[in-house]
């Protein structure tokens, strides 16, 4: 049911956007997996700005299927995507805590309780990772996967809309349109 990227290790930040931008086109309502090589770090500031802004702002259901090295690249990828699985050969680079916008993508994604220790200290590995709900086993992609429907996808869709708003808007406001908009079969 998944769209696929998969990434290759010279695939720089240019082809990046490029293929995002055209994976992101094809899958349409569909959700896209992004797999591949994930070891690399930035090469160019506006090129990566460009596919992470692809990435935050896409309607489309986004995971990420991650083995080896998660360097810089797979880091934003991770906290960028909607949903992370990991194998068990998955690791962290040295560095990954250098990843530019770190802050910014960990904060979006898990909020400051979980931003703090990934910035500071206290999340140090992959599997620090899985314990606090970063990453999923790479098990469970295949028990999602197996369960994406047309009525799921559509849930799936309007929970991340709430999300979206609820990032974006006052509380008052996320509120009135998840209730207007995304509640109304729960008051049926």
């Amino acid at each position: 049911m998944f769209e696929t990227l998969t990434l290759g290790p010279d695939d720089n930040d240019a082809t990046l956007a490029s293929r995002l931008r055209k994976a992101l086109r094809s899958a349409g309502d569909a959700p896209l997996l992004i797999a591949g090589d994930f070891a690399r770090s930035f090469d160019d500031a506006d090129a990566a700005f460009a596919w992470l802004g692809l990435l935050t702002t896409s309607q489309c259901l986004l995971a990420l299927q991650a083995e080896g090295l998660l360097g810089q690249r797979g880091i934003a990828l991770m906290l960028a995507c909607d949903l992370a699985f990991v194998g068990p050969t998955a690791a962290l680079d040295d560095a990954w805590r250098e990843t530019p916008g770190l802050a910014a993508l960990a904060l979006r994604r898990s909020g400051s309780a979980l931003a703090r220790p990934l910035l500071l200290g206290g999340i140090e590995t992959v599997d620090d990772m899985a314990e606090a709900g970063l990453v999923l086993p790479l098990a469970a992609l295949e028990e999602i996967a197996d369960k994406l429907d047309d009525s799921h996808l559509a849930a799936l869709r309007r929970r991340k809309r709430a999300l979206r708003a609820a990032e974006a808007l006052p509380f008052d406001e996320a509120l009135r349109f998840d209730l207007a908009f995304l509640g109304k079969e729960a008051f049926a």
